[in-house]
């Protein structure tokens, strides 16, 4: 288990009642023991009345900080619906540095739109969606930006004021209004061609506001009776891969008629909310922010950014209704971003292909030496990045889930319904091509185990750290160009829900979104900035990943050089027709 301590001003390390210059008594913020983790529990109480200050932990009995908060919240919620206030307000929780301090390029940034096809009615699909909100309290949540008045630090509570917050709203008729929608079609298809505007497809989702939007599609169609569909565009700051697999779950047992769901308790996000608040400004979360210091210290000197930029922005898919600020005069301008695909094609990377290849011996390779699929597509990754730049290093973005690196004393964080997920920059050397298959893989998987144990920081404090070493601006360079993201196995939903489309709207210039389907199918999602990078080109860089693959998971290649590598051996690949 692991122990924190905090390094805190002395003060507050004192025992007892102290007082303030200006008289007001408080009781220090002891360091961040076990226990005081546990004060995160706090959260998993839903008082029928309004919340107190002793329902928000991390404010730590700060009485001036709660009435901020609920002033704020206040005039959010007049502003969005003069029937909601904060006494229907459930849960109330500190938004991490991953998503408060994010820059949105775009009307559609860090929204996600999925479809599905639903075996069931109307009726049973409300119902259930409405069973399963209200398992998944964050799906409910609006986000309510920081009191502009409200200062950095406290009196009382030694850590900054969170610059954001989510309002957990109470399962209530109002609440149920604004997040729930029904829209005709004439063939539940159709689904795929409703809610196109900016706002009604994720630009009305953003800071401050609602983070969740469903729609149910019902058909016209008499041959399609006892069917519908499920539209949603949900902001990624209120879920992530897994926390979303929890809330499929449940729709899908209560559409099964499942009285009794298989979790018996849906597991609060306030305790990781609360742990990721006070985690930067523990020794630990310090120590985080040094480790990748040390190691991208020297990035603007040896890494290449790849791919090269042929316009402003990264962002994959549509950009309509992007948004920058000139740096002439500080207004804010529309960018000529002209795509790069031919007419007809200009919205092609915004839900991206699927292309795979057979992958025999992928297993093999976790059996006999216990590399892990996800890692050996990794190494083949940071082969053809070192190929195609000709560095002697791949620098890349990826998702680290967050989940596995948590071992907090009394907590279990796996389980929690809501985003945990974090971003890292990959930096691998690769400086011999004579290094074998066999030893790059063991390298890659020693690095990520260190990505994983460090992957909560501060990005913000990671910055400032780089900008004293001169690599900074590298850094920011790199991180949006080339994303890598293994989407981890989740148990099968039942067929009484399927899903047809999965759309992602990060601001990255191309994302690879790798699966392992069966035992031995590798499925690349690709999806990608159509004004910097062609189709063509987006296809030659999926197989020629893929052959990389498939050549480095071949046992008669693991004691090779990595500088045979073959790229060019992507024949066998096809266009994944399967569901996502």
């Amino acid at each position: 288990m692991m122990a924190l301590t905090a390094t805190l001003p002395a003060t507050h390390l004192q025992s007892g009642v102290q007082t303030t210059p200006d008289g007001q008594q408080w009781i220090p913020i002891p360091e961040p023991t076990p226990e005081l983790w546990k004060n995160g529990r706090t959260y998993h109480a839903r008082p029928e009345q309004p919340l107190t200050v002793a329902n928000l932990p991390h404010l730590h009995g700060d009485r001036e900080a709660f009435s901020l908060s609920v002033d704020a919240t206040e005039q959010l919620l007049t502003n969005l619906d003069k029937r909601l206030s904060w006494k229907d307000v459930e849960a109330f929780y500190p938004m991490s540095d991953v998503w408060a301090f994010r820059r949105v390029k775009r009307p559609r940034s860090g929204t996600h739109r999925h479809e599905y096809m639903i075996k069931g009615s109307t009726f049973q699909l409300r119902q259930a969606l409405i069973y399963a909100l209200e398992r998944n309290e964050m799906m409910r949540s609006v986000a309510v930006p920081c009191n502009k008045d409200a200062p950095n630090y406290t009196s009382v509570n030694p850590y900054p004021f969170p610059r954001m917050h989510y309002a957990v709203l109470r399962g209530h008729a109002e609440t149920y209004e604004h997040l729930i929608d029904e829209v005709e079609v004439d063939n539940l298809e159709d689904v795929t061609d409703i809610k196109h505007g900016n706002g009604e497809d994720g630009g009305d989702l953003q800071f401050p506001g609602f983070m969740t939007g469903f729609t149910i599609v019902t058909s016209r169609n008499s041959k399609e009776q006892g069917m519908c569909a499920l539209h949603y565009v949900m902001n990624h700051a209120v879920f992530d891969m897994a926390s979303l697999h929890y809330f499929l779950r449940d729709i899908d047992e209560r559409l099964g008629g499942m009285e009794q769901p298989r979790d018996t308790a849906a597991l609060s996000y306030g305790p990781y909310a609360y742990w990721r608040y006070v985690w930067p400004y523990t020794d630990e979360g310090k120590a985080a922010v040094n480790f990748h210091r040390e190691r991208l210290t020297g990035l603007q000197h040896s890494a290449k950014a790849w791919p090269p930029a042929r316009t402003t922005g990264w962002m994959r898919g549509n950009d309509q209704g992007w948004l920058t600020k000139d740096n002439q005069d500080g207004h804010s301008t529309t960018q000529d971003r002209r795509p790069l695909a031919p007419t007809g094609k200009e919205q092609k990377g915004k839900s991206g292909d699927f292309r795979a290849i057979r992958v025999p011996h992928i297993l093999k390779l976790r059996k006999e030496h216990g590399i892990a699929p996800a890692k050996a597509i990794k190494t083949a990754v940071a082969l053809f990045h070192v190929k195609e730049t000709g560095a002697y290093e791949a620098v890349f973005s990826q998702a680290e889930g967050g989940r596995m690196a948590i071992d907090v004393d009394g907590l279990d964080f796996k389980g929690a319904r809501g985003p945990m997920v974090e971003m890292v920059l990959n930096r691998v050397a690769i400086p011999s091509q004579n290094e074998t298959v066999l030893s790059l893989f063991n390298r890659v998987q020693t690095q990520q185990a260190a990505l994983s144990k460090h992957s909560h920081y501060h990005r913000g404090q990671l910055v400032q750290e780089l900008e004293k070493t001169g690599d900074a601006h590298q850094f920011e360079s790199c991180a949006p160009r080339f994303h890598y993201n293994w989407a981890p196995r989740m148990p099968p939903t039942s067929d009484r829900i399927k899903l047809t489309k999965f759309e992602g709207r990060s601001d990255l210039g191309m994302a690879l979104v790798y699966r392992l389907k069966g035992d031995d199918e590798l499925v690349i999602e690709q999806s990608w900035d159509n004004a910097q990078l062609k189709e063509e080109e987006v296809e030659r860089i999926t197989r020629r990943i893929l052959a990389a693959a498939k050549w480095i998971c071949n046992p008669e290649n693991w004691n090779k050089p990595i500088g045979e590598c073959n790229f060019e051996a992507h024949d066998d690949a096809y266009v994944y027709q399967g569901l996502p």
